[in-house]
């Protein structure tokens, strides 16, 4: 098959995310099985990709520009939705997933001119997917987890298949020293006042907070500026060293979290979660973590991150945990890569086309 997923985001090396990794790691292990995938997303400007890429739509004309620093063709350029057609005529895909950033505005672009169109939906956001559905025999859904699909079929009333984001071990896989708490992506819809607070009130403990999200974090760095026990670390395009360094992964998220990818990768190495009993995250979790209310008080949160953290017998229990679910069957890259293509393959097989 060839496989063009397009997003509204900027897409990987540029901007590091849950939404790029998944799309990432996708499109590198349906590569390895003779798949053809490419992307279409936003461009970043400012670094030297986005100054080569303005250099070649000038010199050619073309509005989105074909780079493979990826390792498979990426298409970048500005507003996807109102360029699909020169990317799918150049691509010339068998079949289209749309992923994150609007999603429902970029669809119905494809819709428009007939193609095979797969909205892979990775977050609950509905107000933010870009428009109302375009009916048509030619869309059908993926979901990231039961608690998506679940939230699809009562605000849309349609079915998707659940498929969880596909994790190369890999890429993830590390020793790790166990010294610190890994906390990603500080921002409010995360939960980062609640990582604040758990610094503050656990100074015996260190912390890593990354970025890796386009927002403005600024007003959070310098809270954590002032805690000794906090290092701050811009996005990473490779986190196993940081992984390498984590005894707990932070999850507070205060929002309906559809799934959360770092709490995956984390389990490949036996890092347990802390995490809120919010949306998905009870379903990535499973038994490898401890879940706490969002809305919990901060001493409620401290108690269950120094139980998680110097309780032995607590630790090493859930760690286990971790590591055999981040192991089950239904999980593994190959398992995942076959549901997403027998999927894929039954939408080209059904409808009009």
């Amino acid at each position: 098959m060839r496989i063009l997923f397009a997003t509204k985001k900027k897409h990987f090396p540029q901007v590091v995310g849950g939404s790029q990794s998944s799309t990432h790691d996708l499109c590198v292990a349906l590569g390895a099985k003779g798949h053809t995938c490419a992307v279409m997303s936003e461009l970043l400007a400012g670094d030297l990709l986005w100054l080569k890429n303005r250099i070649i739509s000038k010199v050619s004309g073309k509005r989105f520009v074909c780079d493979h620093v990826a390792g498979y063709s990426v298409y970048r350029g500005w507003n996807v939705e109102m360029h699909v057609t020169q990317v799918a005529d150049d691509f010339k895909p068998d079949i289209i997933v749309v992923q994150a950033g609007q999603p429902m505005l970029v669809a119905n672009s494809f819709l428009r001119q007939g193609y095979k169109t797969v909205v892979y939906a990775r977050d609950v956001e509905f107000d933010r997917y870009g428009g109302e559905l375009l009916l048509s025999d030619n869309l059908h859904f993926l979901a990231n987890s039961e608690f998506t699909a679940k939230r699809l079929r009562e605000h849309f009333g349609c079915e998707a298949i659940s498929i969880p984001p596909l994790v190369c071990r890999d890429r993830y896989l590390t020793k790790t020293c166990r010294e610190a708490v890994l906390f990603l992506n500080p921002s409010p819809e995360k939960g980062v006042n609640i990582a604040l607070n758990l610094a503050a009130d656990n100074p015996d403990i260190p912390f890593l907070f990354v970025e890796t999200w386009e927002v403005d974090y600024s007003p959070y760095k310098r809270q954590a500026d002032k805690l000794p026990n906090v290092s701050w670390f811009r996005k990473q395009n490779d986190m196993k060293s940081l992984y390498g360094r984590a005894r707990v992964v932070l999850a507070p998220s205060c929002w309906q979290e559809a799934w959360c990818r770092a709490v995956s990768e984390a389990q490949v190495s036996g890092i347990p979660a802390l995490a809120s009993n919010r949306g998905g995250l009870p379903e990535s979790t499973g038994p490898g973590g401890m879940l706490v209310a969002c809305e919990a008080s901060r001493q409620d949160w401290s108690k269950a991150l120094r139980q998680l953290w110097f309780d032995a017998d607590c630790y090493e229990r859930v760690s286990l945990a971790s590591l055999r679910h981040s192991q089950r069957a239904e999980f593994q890259p190959e398992a995942l890569l076959t549901k997403f293509e027998k999927a894929l393959q039954g939408f080209l097989e059904s409808g009009p086309g």
